[in-house]
């Protein structure tokens, strides 16, 4: 069951809902390097799920998040902010429960 749990927060951490809440806050609407000339959101998530890369180590509970930019400082900035705004989108999800 624990393992179902952590396979089905894996997928949430790339879900539609939490790339867009990456998006808004560090603002890649207006990022080159994410909209690819494009102006839609479309282009922006397609990049975003493209640059981050999570996987499960087999056996164990450990999800690892790695996210690829042309800059480091950006890169790390990206992963931090998938993490950040997949706590968000768990807490709006449990509040909406109660």
């Amino acid at each position: 069951m624990l393992s179902a749990l952590v396979d089905s927060q894996t997928q949430i951490l790339t879900s539609g809902n939490v790339l867009r809440r990456v998006a808004e806050a560090m603002n890649l609407y207006q990022d080159p390097e994410f909209t690819g000339g494009r102006p839609d959101g479309a282009a922006v998530i397609s990049a975003l799920q493209k640059a981050v890369v999570i996987t499960r180590q087999t056996t164990t509970y450990v999800v690892t998040l790695a996210a690829t930019t042309r800059d480091p400082q950006k890169s790390a900035k990206l992963a931090n902010q998938v993490v950040a705004s997949f706590l968000t989108e768990e807490n709006s999800a449990s509040s909406g429960l109660y």
